[in-house]
């Protein structure tokens, strides 16, 4: 069974990897914008950042973090 810091750990975890999926995708979202504008000689003001909504898996990564801490709360109290 695992403890409070355990579940406290792995939230944590789990928070971050969806930071970071989320900014990968913004990233790449960038890199392509800058090389359309270069290809195509034209310049859009700014290039169509995706929201957190976009990506599914930074969705599920966060709502499996809250879950850990909600089990870390809940198991502090026992």
């Amino acid at each position: 069974m695992m403890n409070a810091k355990t579940y406290t750990i792995l939230g944590c975890v789990f928070i971050l990897v969806s930071g970071l999926i989320f900014t990968l995708e913004r990233l790449r979202v960038a890199i392509v914008f800058v090389g359309e504008n270069v290809s195509q000689g034209s310049f859009r003001a700014s290039p169509l950042s995706p929201s957190i909504a976009d990506n599914l898996v930074s969705i599920i990564f966060l709502a499996i973090s809250i879950v850990f801490f909600y089990k870390a709360k809940s198991g502090e109290k026992r």
